[in-house]
Formats: structure tokens, sequence, C-alpha cells
């Protein structure tokens, strides 16, 4: 009797796992799982190898036993399997490279095959560019014996979409990495730098942004995704991140009010990373999140001013140059405009405000914990 011709169960959900695995690698576990339950293998892995080093990276694995790993490392220099492929870029069995014979006499086979049951193996190429190949591989037990073509057939024709997984993957590492590179300039900032992907997945934070995060009471982490706490406020920041994925930049007034318990509201600014190393590695876009902590800020932008008191621009700039200054003839020289001008916009705002003079305008930037200097 024929065995039946293997087919993939369930495709759709294992594409939709094999893609989830670039920002959570356990999705590449079931994944595999699923593979291996199609072509009836006892274990399925995924790794990618340096072909000039032999270095290793077991990316995931099902039914593999972890503990063998280090065996693995040190036989995989005469893994003659990885070599074929890396060589010819199509899918292969164990049988297309060498004898059954042959391959049952190899230390691979006592070492590593023996110990976990496993009697054949195939693999298809996910990633085959002379310095580095990628494979994702089933292997099977003796009683079932060795795959057969249309087996080898059907682990190919996922392999395409593991390929591009892999890819982005490693691009997000590359990208973490760059990102890493730039601390030495974020890690002093009072703002709370924020990395997210085109996907809003936070990528990277500077010192003072994870420990926004950290607090967790005004910002969350959902499924690696940006949000806020506060259902309102998350709605204006999921505008905002949606505004600069799709159109490059937020909507009108840039910053986004984050209520928080027990403490001033922070401030948040989206924006759309364009051009350089950073913009090329993202790929699908690079969302930079600026955080204004008020407990924190020295002095207010005019742009946050603006926001959080609804003054307008010029207002915003005439109330930061009074605070700074001694007297409007000094805010007005600092504004490059007349003292009338600066009096003016004064008026206008300290009416918006119900403020009367400059103690009270000091007063109020200080309960926003702005402490503006000279």
């Amino acid at each position: 009797m024929r065995t039946p011709r293997p087919h993939m169960r369930n495709s759709g959900r294992l594409i939709k796992l094999i893609y989830d695995g670039v920002e959570d690698e356990t999705a590449w576990t079931a994944a595999l799982a699923m593979i291996a339950r199609s072509t009836r293998a006892a274990g399925a892995g995924l790794g990618v190898q340096n072909m000039r080093t032999h270095a290793f990276w077991a990316v995931a694995q099902s039914g593999v036993d972890p503990a063998l790993h280090e065996t693995y490392e040190r036989l995989a220099p005469q893994n003659r399997i990885w070599q074929s492929i890396n060589t010819s870029g199509r899918p292969t069995a164990d049988q297309m490279v060498m004898p059954k014979s042959e391959f049952v006499r190899t230390p691979l086979h006592a070492e590593w095959f023996v110990p976990q049951g496993f009697h054949s193996v195939m693999a298809a190429p996910v990633l085959a560019n002379g310095d580095h190949c990628g494979v994702v591989v089933a292997f099977g037990s003796e009683r079932r014996g060795d795959f057969e073509a249309a087996e080898l057939s059907l682990l190919a024709g996922i392999a395409g979409h593991l390929s591009q997984a892999i890819g982005l993957r490693l691009d997000r590492v590359r990208l973490t990495e760059a990102l890493r590179a730039r601390d030495d300039v974020l890690e002093d900032m009072d703002d709370g730098i924020l990395f997210l992907s085109g996907q809003l997945q936070v990528q990277h934070a500077n010192k003072m942004g994870q420990a926004l995060l950290d607090r967790r009471d005004a910002f969350v982490l959902r499924a690696g995704r940006l949000a806020c706490r506060d259902p309102g406020d998350d709605a204006e920041l999921q505008k905002a991140l949606v505004s600069a994925v799709l159109a490059g930049h937020p909507p009108a007034g840039g910053w986004v009010v984050v209520r928080r318990s027990s403490r001033r509201p922070l401030l948040a600014q989206v924006r759309r990373w364009f051009g350089g190393e950073l913009a090329r590695l993202a790929g699908d876009g690079l969302i930079v999140v600026r955080i204004r902590d008020p407990d924190q800020a020295r002095s207010p932008a005019p742009a946050l001013l603006q926001r959080l008191l609804g003054v307008t621009p010029a207002e915003a700039r005439a109330l930061i140059e009074i605070a700074r200054s001694q007297s409007q003839d000094q805010a007005a020289r600092r504004l490059g405009v007349s003292k009338a001008t600066v009096r003016t916009q004064l008026h206008s705002s300290y009416h918006k405000l119900g403020l009367h003079d400059r103690a009270d305008l000091l007063r109020l930037l200080g309960a926003y914990g702005f402490r503006p200097g000279g």
C-alpha cells in the first residue's frame, strides 16, 4: 500500500507563525512542530551556520534535545549536508549527499543522531550567501526510514517564507546593534527616546526611555507594541503612530499628553526617521518617540508648551523668554522682536492662562516641573 502523499495542514497558520517569529522567536518553535507533524518527522530545527568560522546559531527547534547543542557545534564543520546545501542552494536529503551506509558511520550520526533516535535528515536552504548558510531541517526516526521526494518538496515549499523571516530577523538584529552604537549620544538626554519598527514594536530605548517603560504608570508594552495605560491617551498615541507610519509625520501639534498616576503627565512626540543607515536597516520604517518628563525637564520647548497650555507658537516662545529673562527688553532682544510685540504676546497668553505677572508664570511652569534657565 502506497504511503499517502504528505500535505501541509493549516498552511495559513503556519505562515503566520513564521512571520511572527521575526518579533518573537518562540513562534518559530510552534511553526517547526507543525512542519514536523506534516512531514512525519521526529523533530525539526531552524539554524544558521557561518561557513567560515562554523559558528552555529540554533534559532529554534521542536523535538530536538538542546543539551546536545555543544556536541552539534563540535561536529558541525564535518557536516557535509550543510556544505552541500550552501553550495547548491537546493533542498537535500542525507542519502543525496552520501550513501546511508556511510552516513551511519559518521561521528555526527553516532554522537548526535543516535542519542535522539534520529535516523535520517532532510534540509532546505533559508539563507545561502557564501558566508552563512541557514537551513530548516526535519529528522526522521529509524522506524519511518528515509524521507521521500514528496516530503522534501513540502519542506522546500515553506523555505521561502522562512528565508524572508530570517532575513527580517537579521536586519532587526543589525538595527538593534546600530541603535546601541548611538547610546553615547542618547544616554545623556533628559528625554526618553524610543525607536519603534514599522509594526510599532519597541526596538530600542535609551536609559531614560527604558526607565519610563519600567515604571508602567503611563506606558505599557502589549505584545511588544507601545501603548498608554489610559485608553483615551492610547487612542491619541496610536493615531500619531499610525500617521507617522503611513504619512511620515504625526497629526498637527505633534505632542500627545500621557497621564500617569500621582505624577505630572508626560508629553510624547512622534516622528518618522528618514534616511541614513538606520532607516535602511529598518526597511519598513523607523519611528522615533520622544518622551518629555516634566519632572526631569530643565526648560520647556516652545512646541511642548504650546501643546500643554494651549497657546500659540509665538506666545509660547514669549512665555519661555520672559521666564528666562529679567525684563521684557531682554526677552525682546533674545527673540529678535520689538518690546511692543512681546508685551502683546504676554498680554494675550496671560489672559488665556489667568496669569497676572512673571511670578505667576514661574509658579505655573514650576507646577509642571519646568525650571527655565538663563
